[in-house]
């Protein structure tokens, strides 16, 4: 059997996947808020005064994970998540990996791991390993990640 036979001839349309980025109030939490059945992923803390819905506040990497997989598998009405924001999530997988969650507080990720910044590569393989998959998961289900 060719590869040929499995080129693709027609358009096959998904939910989108964007960034928003600006300095803060310039209203990128207000825009994902307005989005279609839109449902704010609340890892900042800032979304209390925006008319949305919301989570409640995601103040650790395993909440912020309970509830990406929540929307992956559960029924739900929403078809748009809006993570606000992309930066904290990730600083809440970087306390994740570094052990700064446990209240480590002198825990860093260059000495976590083994050191010799082993943490660094710790995080990278949370973000391309669970992250991005979970995300392209929810985007595969029809559900538009901002």
């Amino acid at each position: 059997m060719s590869l040929l036979n499995d080129i693709i001839r027609k358009p096959a349309p998904a939910a989108p996947k964007g960034i928003i980025y600006g300095p803060p109030g310039v209203g990128k939490t207000t825009f994902g808020g307005s989005a279609t059945n839109a449902l704010i992923i609340d890892c900042e803390n800032g979304a209390g005064a925006i008319p949305c819905q919301r989570t409640p506040y995601l103040a650790t990497w395993p909440e912020i994970l309970s509830w990406l997989t929540a929307i992956k598998t559960e029924e739900h009405p929403y078809q748009t998540i809006a993570i606000d924001s992309l930066d904290w999530l990730l600083r809440r997988i970087e306390e994740h990996v570094s052990g700064c969650a446990a209240g480590k507080t002198e825990s860093t990720l260059n000495r976590s791991h083994g050191g010799y910044g082993n943490g660094k590569q710790v995080l990278k393989n949370y973000v391309y390993q669970v992250l991005l998959p979970l995300l392209d998961n929810i985007v595969n289900r029809g559900i538009a990640v901002i």
